[in-house]
């Protein structure tokens, strides 16, 4: 009797891998914005109301250790941090700052076609669609705060 290599059933054709939720991997990427004078997130792919843009790692961290020494503002974590603890909350000192991943890079929108919500068991942001969104189009949330910038928002 001969000996066949068998291939490891993880690798079968016949058997479907299916993602772990919690990696999803983004369909999006970062250029520049023709017209718009700087960077932004576009889908790679048309990406369907609902579905998970991208799975955010945050470090949770007192508010105060976003403020400069010297008292004169927010740090460079400040511009990428967003609020921790209940939504009706607006008084909370903790906040999530993303460890990676393409969320940090989207704009602002004041008509966004994607959203966060706070997934506190695993210490994730879920970034979302609100609605579909086709594969070249700019992928935008709202920053629900007071803005440090111009927005000029496009029209």
């Amino acid at each position: 009797m001969t000996k066949t290599a068998q291939t490891p059933e993880i690798f079968s054709s016949s058997k479907t891998l299916e993602p772990d939720p919690l990696f999803v991997r983004a369909p999006v990427g970062w250029t520049k914005m023709p017209g718009k004078g700087g960077l932004g997130m576009v889908a790679l792919q048309d990406i369907k109301e609902g579905a998970v843009i991208e799975n955010c790692p945050v470090i949770i961290m007192p508010v105060a250790e976003l403020q400069r020494p010297d008292g004169s503002g927010e740090n460079e974590l400040g511009m990428y941090a967003f609020h921790w603890g209940p939504e009706e909350d607006e008084t909370s000192v903790e906040c999530a700052v993303v460890k990676g991943g393409m969320l940090p890079l989207a704009n602002h929108s004041e008509n966004p076609n994607s959203d966060v919500k706070q997934n506190h068991p695993e210490k994730l942001i879920r970034w979302f669609a609100l609605r579909d969104i086709q594969k070249g189009e700019e992928v935008t949330i709202n920053y629900a705060t007071d803005l440090w910038f111009d927005n000029q928002e496009e029209t």
